[in-house]
């Protein structure tokens, strides 16, 4: 089999106001989406694949309300972690953009943006070093405690980790932000499934959320406001709309978009039906040959059965989604020691009843469960508006789409050629 090659997949440019520390490339859109106080609705931001927009039932999204609003006590809003320019989550271009802009001082750094909560902070260069996993993979510092009732304990860390004296009581784990977007048919809400599922997980999770990030103390945020910050999530459709190659991703009767997302039904078979029109097409222009690709991409990512019959749509399993329905959890192996990224901890967990050892980065969904078969397992996130939101995985640890495509070839040895893996990953970047 021929080697991968690493294609560039989708970043965004975002602009965070305050002090200019070197000075990053403009882009009137990134400055809109953090400086104007109306979105007008289904307005195109840049990345490297080609464009993606959101569209919103609403109308112009006038940024006024709880998600746009300091809820706790430090200076982050929902939209800190969640930017419309990165289709409602987070990449590294707007992370680093950030860094460079304020020194590290962004509310994007506060906190939980901190490697560790005793980190120094007190430099430029010292901020670098303690945000270094937040600048690198987009990752955010989650503070975790095993439940009482569990199948295992924690009995070693290795690598990076904080002051804990307990790892059982207090440990980190460190993950990417999920898309505030695309919650027509939502089932599992966080990586893990702490919150809950659905529309009554979701108000958990927005609830939750300002106190894990904003440092809320005290009662909950009102139910207005957790009316607001999920009735937007579930106004909006994020999705590429023109990719670089195939250009016009709704021309010649494909449904890509955002616009064709909000019309889509939220049930029917696993699966992608949106590039259906462009398996048929003939031309030996580069655009129609673009646009072949991705519809033979669609194909292998509905058909190509590996690790016993499964199929992308095992996982990924609503249509046109691309998320899970049935709030079922997998382990893929990212979070395994043989995939760590050398800047994560590595946690040696050993089981209560057998005596068995597992070493993983994160225990994921075991996390919540407390039971052995759940540790490693993480929800399969929504698909679309992808390349609006690199870095991939729960940890970051893929770069692009491609390394994310090859990353599963390789754990399933699923065959794909040269061709096929530039096919899936050029779909991918047309979801």
């Amino acid at each position: 089999m021929r080697k991968w090659m690493v294609l560039s997949i989708g970043t965004v440019l975002f602009a965070t106001a305050g002090a200019v520390y070197g000075a990053p490339e403009d882009d009137s859109a990134a400055s809109l989406a953090s400086n104007s106080t109306t979105l007008p609705n289904n307005y195109p931001f840049s990345n490297e694949s080609g464009r993606a927009s959101s569209f919103s039932t609403q109308g112009d999204i006038e940024k006024t309300g709880a998600f746009f609003e300091k809820l706790g006590n430090n200076d982050r809003t929902c939209e800190t972690c969640h930017t419309p320019s990165d289709g409602w989550g987070l990449s590294t271009r707007t992370i680093r953009d950030a860094f460079r802009r304020t020194g590290g001082v962004d509310p994007l750094f506060e906190f939980d943006g901190h490697n560790c909560p005793e980190d120094d902070l007190s430099t430029v260069d010292a901020r670098r070093a303690a945000s270094s996993l937040m600048l690198s993979k987009a990752l955010l510092r989650f503070a975790k405690a095993l439940p009482e009732t569990r199948e295992y304990d924690i009995i070693a860390a290795d690598g990076l980790k904080c002051t804990t004296s307990d790892l059982n009581q207090l440990f980190y784990v460190y993950r990417k932000t999920l898309a505030a977007t695309n919650f027509q048919n939502v089932s599992s809400v966080l990586w893990d499934g702490r919150g809950g599922n659905g529309q009554t997980g979701l108000r958990q999770v927005a609830n939750g959320a300002v106190f894990q990030h904003s440092e809320r103390v005290g009662g909950d945020i009102r139910e207005d406001q957790k009316d607001h910050i999920v009735n937007l999530g579930n106004s909006l459709s994020s999705a590429q709309s023109w990719d670089v190659s195939a250009k016009s991703l709704s021309a010649q009767g494909a449904l890509g978009g955002a616009v064709n997302l909000s019309t889509l039904p939220t049930s029917g078979p696993p699966g992608f039906t949106i590039y259906n029109a462009w398996s048929s097409l003939y031309g030996e222009d580069a655009t129609t040959q673009a646009r072949r690709s991705i519809a033979r991409g669609q194909a292998i990512f509905n058909t190509r059965t590996f690790a016993g019959g499964q199929t992308c749509t095992t996982c990924h399993n609503s249509q046109n989604f691309g998320n899970n329905l049935n709030g079922a959890f997998f382990a893929t192996g990212v979070a395994s020691k043989e995939n760590r990224a050398r800047e994560l901890p590595l946690y040696t967990v050993a089981n209560r009843s057998t005596g068995a050892i597992v070493k993983v980065t994160d225990l994921g969904r075991g996390i919540e469960s407390g039971k052995w078969e759940d540790i490693g397992k993480f929800k399969p996130p929504m698909l679309r508006s992808l390349a609006s939101r690199p870095p991939y995985f729960h940890d970051g640890s893929a770069a692009t789409l491609s390394d994310v495509v090859s990353f599963y070839n390789r754990r399933f040895s699923i065959g794909l050629s040269y061709q096929d893996g530039q096919d899936l990953a050029n779909f991918l970047k047309a979801l």
